[in-house]
């Protein structure tokens, strides 16, 4: 079982040539070891150095910040690290601009899905359970909403030709059975139940 430092620590990733750094980070937990950074992650796990752990985030933001201006940036001239910028500005509690946040929504709706990656995401999502709290936040946004006719053609639209397993068929038909059951008989004080 991998132990990872415990909070924010900052870490070097290490050529294979000379051992000298070519990207210094700050992360916390898995974040030296994962894969979405901007330069490529060593494959020998023993060229990811920890440099110091058991930080706070504004002094790993500080250390991160320090190590970079030691030993330069190669984008500026000044050094030998793949950085892209001076470090110290990690997106640790932010929240993105309006503008980017549009940019984002704009993004998202102009995507194109391919089978493949519908088929990705499928199976990536297949076993993730939502916690009743998730569950009630998103029946809390739903409440109230009116869909217009175009909506509901195109969910309807969506359905046809779908094929349901018996399975699924009898869960519907479990839950439609005891929503009909709670709605002729609804209990409204804690004494109509039975004792």
């Amino acid at each position: 079982m991998t132990t990872y430092p415990p909070n924010y620590y900052v870490y070097a990733y290490l050529r294979k040539s000379d051992l000298t750094p070519y990207y210094i980070g700050k992360g916390k937990g898995y974040r030296a070891w994962a894969k979405d950074h901007n330069v490529r992650v060593p494959t020998d796990k023993h060229r990811i150095i920890i440099v110091e752990s058991n930080l706070t985030n504004i002094g790993s933001l500080a250390i991160e910040r320090q190590l970079i201006r030691w030993y330069g940036r190669k984008d500026l001239g000044t050094g030998i690290l793949r950085n892209m910028t001076d470090g110290g500005d990690g997106s640790s509690n932010t929240l993105p601009s309006e503008k980017r946040r549009l940019a984002c929504i704009k993004s998202n709706k102009e995507r194109i899905w391919t089978e493949e990656s519908k088929n990705k995401l499928r199976l990536h999502n297949q076993n993730k359970k939502q916690t009743s709290e998730s569950n009630l936040k998103r029946s809390q946004t739903l409440k109230g909403r009116v869909l217009t006719n175009e909506h509901k053609q195109k969910i309807s639209d969506g359905q046809k030709g779908r094929v349901q397993t018996a399975e699924t068929r009898a869960i519907i038909s479990a839950k439609k059975r005891a929503r009909d059951v709670a709605r002729k008989c609804p209990i409204t004080q804690l004494s109509d139940y039975p004792s």
